[in-house]
This record gives C-alpha cells, sequence and structure tokens, in this order.
C-alpha cells in the first residue's frame, strides 16, 4: 500500500501544480502518480501470487514410505 499512498500524494500535489498554473509540474506529478498506481497494483498481485505459493507448499516425508501418500 505504500506506493498507492505515494500515489495519492502525487496526484495532490498535481491538483496543487495545477491551481498554480504549473502546467509541466501538473503532467510530471500526474505521470508519477499513474506510474505508482499501476506499481501498487503489480505489488498486490506479486504478495497474492507469493501467498498461494506459499499455502500449496507440503513439507516432503522423512520415511520413503510415506512418499506414495503425497497428494
Amino acid at each position: 500500500m505504500i506506493w498507492f499512498k505515494q500515489a495519492e500524494k502525487d496526484l495532490k500535489a498535481s491538483k496543487n501544480s495545477l491551481k498554480l498554473g504549473d502546467y509541466e509540474w501538473v503532467c510530471f506529478q500526474a505521470q508519477q502518480a499513474a506510474g505508482k498506481s499501476l506499481k501498487s497494483i503489480l505489488f498486490d498481485d506479486a504478495l497474492s501470487a507469493c501467498r498461494k505459493i506459499t499455502y500449496r507448499n507440503q513439507p516432503l516425508p522423512r520415511t520413503p514410505e510415506s512418499l506414495d501418500n503425497i497428494e
């Protein structure tokens, strides 16, 4: 969520720059906000994928006989 919070701050700064007529900064800050929003989505998806992989892992059995019972 850090990336998303930073994106919100960049968007707020962009709106403030718009009020001041600093159009170059408006474009830059809006672009930064968009990029950070996308990063927040990608990182959230990556974390979700990692959690799914972690939950699916099963420890290997210690004895060869129990290898037949692995799902």
